[in-house]
């Protein structure tokens, strides 16, 4: 969906574990459609976030996510978004 219209979006809330693609792989494409739109990756997957810390995201959030974490991380990449 992000590369019919890479312009149509603000954010980008994924979660690691997909049916046709993972999420780290989601956030490189994205990333290499337009470099300037932030990625929230979810994950329960703790043993990998290290490896996830390597990718162009505004925030990985460890599952369960509750809605406050969710808030201020969705928050923060569109500040940082609109800052730059």
């Amino acid at each position: 969906m992000v590369s019919e219209n890479p312009q149509k979006w603000d954010l980008v809330l994924t979660d690691w574990a997909m049916p046709q693609m993972a999420g780290d792989k989601l956030a490189l494409a994205v990333h290499g459609l337009r470099a300037d739109l932030p990625i929230i990756l979810c994950t329960g997957r703790g043993d990998k976030i290290e490896q996830f810390a390597a990718l162009p995201l505004a925030a990985i959030l460890s599952k369960p996510v509750f809605g406050k974490s969710l808030i201020e991380a969705v928050d923060r990449a569109l500040t940082q978004k609109a800052a730059a």
